[in-house]
């Protein structure tokens, strides 16, 4: 009886703005057979504000554990974009209110594989509060039953067969594009922050367009192969072969040991990992590492006690090492586009 009310209330979330006064989200959401939490995101009614601006609020729970990320006063919208292979995408737009906002400098958030765009809110949150904006992406197909996790959640771009992130890269691309010419900003300075798959698409993205000048990567996996034989079927994995032999392209292309020595020297980049990875060990967390600091002697890294894979819940942290963390991301984001 729950999944109706889900789909019913996610529908109504993507709309903006909702019509009641409170619109409450939860899934459940599953990665390498890991459990992760249930989500619940408020958002208030309409259009409160003169300027079509509404505090949007959020918190996340496991059992009777809760991260409450606060409220943030934000303008919201979403924006339509033409992807290289001629499907049309939408890519979500927060703006920070209430206080002076360059809309050429912008984040782009990206999630991991299958995932869904609103792990990514407590980071949109932290950089509308520093003042910039966030651009936050939905991959082709997320939100529709595949047999990867096999949930049905949302997403503004579920209507797209699911690629596996085989055209994460150029998707990305396409929609700072169309941000870029929607809002006439002569050049653009972003700053990408990904989580697992993602954070592969953040440092493909930073290694190839000069608009990028800061990555942040949490979860990345060093070796794409690898990777991929321990996270999907046998049948997945022939199906994500057969899309990127389609694209004319392997895993090797995004392989990040790879990537990373076309990254700019002079670019910001975090990385984020977590001990208890069970994706990814410490011997390859901390071999790549070793990788990442002959190309880029100034990269910053964080290990996170207890974190698992991908971190952007903030569980197993405490609420204020989870608001902690968040706030770290976006002011290194934000830095990364100042100077």
């Amino acid at each position: 009886m729950l999944q109706p009310f889900i789909t019913h209330t996610a529908k109504r979330l993507m709309r903006s703005p909702i019509a009641v006064s409170t619109a409450i989200l939860s899934l459940c959401v599953l990665l390498s057979a890991c459990s992760r939490p249930v989500v619940q995101a408020s958002m208030s009614e309409g259009h409160p504000y003169a300027d079509s601006s509404f505090d949007f609020s959020m918190f996340s729970y496991i059992g009777n554990d809760t991260i409450h990320y606060g409220s943030s006063r934000i303008r919201w919208t979403k924006l339509n974009f033409p992807t290289s292979d001629g499907h049309q995408m939408r890519v979500e737009i927060w703006f920070p209110v209430g206080r002076h906002t360059d809309s050429a400098k912008v984040a782009v958030l990206i999630p991991g594989l299958g995932d869904q765009p609103m792990e990514l809110y407590p980071i949109a949150m932290a950089l509308t509060r520093e003042g910039m904006v966030a651009l936050v992406f939905s991959p082709r197909g997320v939100g529709r039953d595949f047999t990867y996790t096999g949930i049905t959640g949302i997403g503004i771009n579920s209507g797209l067969p699911f690629d596996y992130g085989v055209h994460l890269p150029e998707d990305v691309t396409a929609a700072l594009s169309a941000y870029q010419r929607n809002y006439h900003l002569q050049q653009l300075s972003v700053s990408a922050f990904g989580t697992s798959l993602g954070a592969v698409t953040a440092l493909d993205l930073a290694a190839n367009d000069d608009q990028i000048h800061g990555a942040v990567l949490e979860s990345v996996m060093p070796n794409l192969s690898v990777t991929a034989h321990k996270l999907l079927s046998s049948s997945d994995y022939q199906e994500m072969d057969c899309l990127l032999r389609q694209a004319g392209r392997s895993l090797a292309d995004y392989n990040p040991t790879s990537t990373i020595k076309r990254f700019p020297v002079r670019d910001s980049l975090l990385g984020i990992w977590g001990q208890k990875d069970k994706l990814i060990s410490q011997d390859e967390q901390m071999l790549f590492q070793r990788e990442i600091e002959q190309s880029i002697p100034h990269a910053r890294f964080e290990r996170i006690k207890n974190g698992g894979h991908g971190l952007t819940y903030g569980f197993p942290l405490s609420e204020q090492q989870a608001l902690s963390l968040d706030k770290q991301i976006a002011a290194f984001m934000v830095r990364s586009v100042s100077h």
